[in-house]
């Protein structure tokens, strides 16, 4: 939601909403994924995964309420 101010000052109120979860399994030889070169990021990613996938680690739900004011 955005409104302006009587001294002209805009104010946005803003949100954003993410699912904090892992979904792709990133296998050697997958093609789509540009870090597949890089173990350091597609291991630990494959194994949080598979955390989830197990249910020992469980996704969530992350909503961020802001205000910005922007003056003139």
């Amino acid at each position: 939601m955005k409104f302006k101010q009587s001294d002209g000052t805009w104010v946005l109120n803003c949100t954003l909403t993410d699912k904090y979860d892992y979904t792709e399994f990133v296998l050697p030889g997958n093609s789509s994924c540009k870090y597949i070169g890089n173990p350091k990021i597609w291991i630990p990613n494959d194994a949080a995964y598979l955390s989830q996938k197990s249910e020992a680690i469980v996704s969530y739900d992350l909503t961020i309420n802001f205000t910005i004011t922007i003056k003139p």
